[in-house]
C-alpha cells in the first residue's frame, strides 16, 4: 500500500516497496567456531566481489572468516571493502555456490532478458533492460551496474514507469546524436528530470557476473 506527500512535482513516497528497501543480495548465514555468522555486505561491494578474478579460488565462508572474523580493518571500512582488499592482496577469487546468497525475488523469471548470443554488452553487465520501441526501432539500453543500483534506490521524485523513462531518454539520445551534441548518462538525465523510476516485473533482469557458480 502506497502513501505519499506531494510538493509540486516532487513526491516523497512511503511505500512497502521491497525493491527499494531490501538489498539485492541476501548472504546466507553460516557457522564458525559454534557461532552464527551473518555477512553484512552492501550491494555495491557485493557486485565488486562477484567480479573479482584471481589466480586461486577460495570458498566464500573461508574468505569471510579470514578477512572479517580474523581481521580488524572491517570496523573502519566495512565488511565488503575489507573482503575486497583481502582477496585482491592475495590474488584470490571466490568459488561461489548457489547456497552462498539469494537474489531479490523481484528478478525471478527475468532471465530471458539476457541475450543467448555472444553479446559482449550482456556479458559485461549484471542488469539487462527490456528492449523498447522508439521511432519504429527496437533498442536495448545498457546501464552500468553502479548506476543501476542507484536508480533502484532512488526514494524521491516524480514517479514514472521505468520503461517510459527509457523510451523518452532513447528518443532524446537519437535527437542529440543528430545534433552531434554531448549526451548525459541515463542516470544523470533521470536526476535532472527529477524522476523516481517505478519498476514492474519483467522490465529488468539481474544475473550476477560470476567467475564460477557451482551447485551447493
Amino acid at each position: 500500500m502506497k502513501q505519499g506527500l506531494s510538493y509540486g512535482r516532487i513526491t516523497l513516497s512511503y511505500e512497502d516497496d521491497y525493491l527499494r528497501t531490501l538489498p539485492l543480495f541476501t548472504f546466507s548465514p553460516f557457522r564458525h567456531n559454534g557461532r552464527k555468522i551473518l555477512p553484512q555486505i552492501s550491494d555495491r561491494d557485493a557486485l565488486l566481489i562477484l567480479k573479482i578474478r584471481g589466480e586461486k579460488k577460495i570458498s566464500f565462508a573461508d574468505a569471510y572468516v579470514e578477512a572479517i572474523c580474523r581481521g580488524t580493518c572491517h570496523d573502519e571500512i566495512g565488511e565488503g571493502r575489507a573482503l575486497i582488499r583481502w582477496l585482491k592482496k592475495r590474488k584470490l577469487m571466490i568459488e561461489w555456490k548457489k547456497s552462498d546468497f539469494k537474489v531479490r525475488p523481484f528478478f525471478d523469471g527475468a532471465d530471458d532478458l539476457f541475450s543467448d548470443s555472444e553479446d559482449a554488452f550482456d556479458r559485461e553487465h549484471s542488469f539487462s533492460i527490456s528492449p523498447v520501441k522508439v521511432l519504429g526501432r527496437t533498442i536495448k539500453l545498457y546501464v552500468e551496474d553502479e548506476a543501476m543500483i542507484t536508480l533502484l534506490q532512488i526514494s524521491y521524485g516524480e514517479e514514472e514507469d521505468f520503461l517510459s523513462l527509457i523510451r523518452r531518454y532513447v528518443a532524446r539520445r537519437i535527437q542529440w546524436e543528430l545534433w552531434r551534441a554531448p549526451a548525459p548518462t541515463f542516470l544523470d538525465w533521470v536526476k535532472v528530470e527529477g524522476k523516481r523510476p517505478v519498476f514492474q516485473k519483467g522490465q529488468l533482469g539481474f544475473r550476477p557476473c560470476l567467475p564460477s557458480h557451482e551447485e551447493g
